[in-house]
């Protein structure tokens, strides 16, 4: 199986150097031209620069090119921009095009007259390739439509506004901004410069708050709030809040639950919050450069919807502690596992799989011991009296809510839903409860579901681990075809996955990983080689690891980040021919301290223990090819 896939591997970099071979071929002939005939050549735009280094010269080469295209573009950007004096439009016209500057290096050709130390460059570019440059940020701005679309069908209101806002600054930075229009997927064509602002300020409208008070003191007031679009709970969504004197950092609200925080002089009166919707992410432009240096040049543009004035309800019961009654809640959990309650709970004769299956996943009536550990570690973390719910835990499980609870400054925030399941008789999982977690070298605050693994023999905590999203987890249990046990292992998988990240369990990640295992990783990263011709563009990199080589990479990784968060969303699973072998494709966000993307994540695992899942092909991409293909079973 490995030599199928390292020959498969072999086969895709073979055709990645034919199309690097196919580049540096174009290169070679293009500068077979001379200087003179390039410059005498009126189908080119060229620019020349002198420096100390061959790095200056070819700044002020491209800074030539860009002032060149700014006057050929200058007309158009005059229905963009809106100024008064002309001048002023002359300059921004110049400054904005100055973003292009990285797509243009790329499709401009170097020649080097003369070396450092007196380094001469000269930079040309055919005029009939310059409108390439601008179909390139045009087509970006399509992509980030449709994904602004798909992001407000899920729900995902922080990415669904990200999505918009980002193709709106990216439309005044293009020349023919006015005359681009949607695609025609959603409705008539519409001018994008009039469309785009309209769903922003549409979904700002939709977006509703409630906030009731969990903890109130004469010096702290902690509340819960509660995020809806269109009255749906929300699977994401960003705000801050004023504080009296200054916003609050960003909250990210995890399936419609985020907090408010008051403290000192701010907490004697709290009848009422201000909140600001989060729409421009500028933090986290840093991943896509291009996106980056429009956003430097462009004003940020303003919509008043997304401020919110709120009411904060009281609660009698803000200053008891967490009390679990023992019988389960009635409150609503996931669609996806609620619908195990009522069809798939009571008989096992209408499952498929060879695997032995518990006769009742739900427990209505839980065992008075656990939930009595459970009722004290609760207690524990909201007083922060960690120390407190210790003697709940086996020492592994120990070990993990240490971690956990010094994973940022840890508060808890909700137990509402929460429910008791019997997972095959082997282990009672308490899921969910809902904590907040925030970092001092982050502006932002996340909420996370947290589950609780016991054993039944010993009625203590085996683990702790985060919990997937309402979308992932609706992605893995809406696949009835497959039972109640696949998809609770896939589950249970996927949550040790991410937690053993966001904890930095460095032992676990290497005992799930085979020794044989295929590990590729991507990252973005930009060419610093002043001799390359590709120098300051942006480009994916991948990079295959043996096991050895990703552990050492990860420790390292783990040692210069405070913390890291991820966020798994839709899926696609698939079973191998071999009985609980899964091919697993699901979206991945990744953030933290000093680095941040967005991707496809493909696990090739065998769960046929579920103790002890073993992966044998971890891949990562950022996107689906042109034909919405990403690395999957077939490919393995």
């Amino acid at each position: 199986m490995m030599r199928e896939i390292i020959m498969k591997r072999f086969i895709g970099v073979c055709r990645s150097v034919a199309v690097f071979a196919m580049l540096f071929a174009t290169y070679s002939e293009a500068i077979s031209q001379t200087v003179d005939e390039i410059k005498a050549n009126n189908e080119f735009i060229w620019g020349e620069g002198k420096g100390n280094t061959l790095s200056e010269a070819d700044r002020e080469a491209i800074d030539q090119i860009v002032s060149q295209i700014s006057v050929t573009v200058d007309s158009k950007f005059k229905k963009t921009i809106e100024e008064n004096a002309s001048k002023e439009v002359t300059e921004k016209v110049v400054f904005v095009m100055e973003t292009y500057s990285n797509t243009t290096l790329d499709s401009t050709v170097r020649v080097v007259i003369q070396n450092e130390p007196d380094a001469h460059v000269l930079r040309y570019i055919k005029r009939a390739d310059v409108y390439k440059i601008f179909t390139q940020r045009a087509n970006k701005i399509q992509d980030f439509v449709r994904s602004a679309v798909n992001a407000e069908k899920d729900l995902r209101v922080a990415d669904a506004l990200k999505y918009y806002y980002w193709s709106l600054i990216l439309l005044k930075s293009h020349p023919d901004g006015n005359e681009l229009t949607t695609d025609g997927s959603n409705g008539p064509k519409t001018a994008l410069a009039v469309w785009i602002p309209e769903q922003i300020n549409r979904v700002l409208s939709k977006i509703s708050f409630e906030a009731e008070k969990m903890k109130t003191s004469e010096t702290e007031v902690l509340c819960k709030v509660t995020a809806k679009l269109d009255g749906k709970t929300v699977t994401n969504l960003d705000y801050s809040y004023w504080q009296g004197n200054d916003w609050s950092n960003l909250i990210s609200c995890r399936d419609g639950v985020g907090m408010l925080e008051y403290n000192g002089a701010a907490a004697t009166d709290v009848s009422r919050a201000k909140l600001r919707v989060e729409y421009v992410f500028r933090s986290e432009t840093r991943i896509d450069k291009e996106l980056e240096s429009v956003m430097e040049r462009i004003k940020d543009i303003p919509f008043r919807t997304s401020y919110v004035d709120v009411e904060v309800k009281e609660n009698p019961a803000a200053t008891a502690p967490v009390a679990l009654p023992v019988a389960a809640p009635t409150v609503s959990i996931p669609a996806a596992m609620a619908a195990l309650t009522t069809n798939e709970t009571n008989t096992a004769a209408t499952y498929t799989s060879k695997k032995p299956e518990m006769s009742s996943i739900v427990i209505t009536n839980p065992d008075v011991e656990i939930a009595a550990n459970v009722n004290t570690i609760l207690n524990a973390i909201k007083t922060r009296k960690y120390v407190d719910a210790y003697p709940c835990f086996t020492p592994e499980g120990l070990e993990m809510y240490k971690q956990l609870v010094h994973y940022g400054d840890a508060r808890l925030m909700d137990t509402t839903g929460m429910k008791y399941f019997n997972y095959m008789g082997k282990e009672i999982v308490v899921r969910p409860f809902k904590m907040a977690f925030s970092f001092k070298t982050n502006t932002r605050k996340f909420i996370e579901n947290v589950v609780l693994h016991f054993d039944p023999a010993t009625k203590k905590a085996t683990e702790v681990s985060l919990g997937l999203t309402d979308v992932a987890v609706k992605s893995i249990w809406d696949n009835t075809a497959w039972s109640v046990y696949d998809r609770l292992i896939i589950s249970e998988f996927l949550e040790g996955y991410q937690t053993a990240y966001a904890l930095k369990r460095l032992g676990y990640i290497e005992s799930i990983f085979a020794d044989d295992a295929l590990i590729i990783t991507g990252n973005y990263t930009v060419v610093v080689d002043p001799e390359s011709p590709f120098k300051e563009s942006r480009v994916l990199q991948y990079n295959r690891y043996s096991k050895e080589e990703y552990i050492k990479k990860l420790r390292q990784s783990f040692t210069s980040k405070e913390f890291i968060n991820l966020k798994f969303e839709d899926s696609y699973i698939r079973r191998s021919a071999e009985d609980s072998v899964y091919g697993i494709q699901i979206k991945q966000n990744y953030f933290s301290s000093n680095y941040g993307d967005v991707g496809y994540l493909f696990l090739l695992v065998d769960l046929r223990d579920p103790v002890k899942p073993i992966i044998h092909v971890r891949t990562w991409q950022p996107d689906r090819d042109k034909d919405g293909h990403i690395y999957g079973l077939e490919d393995f």
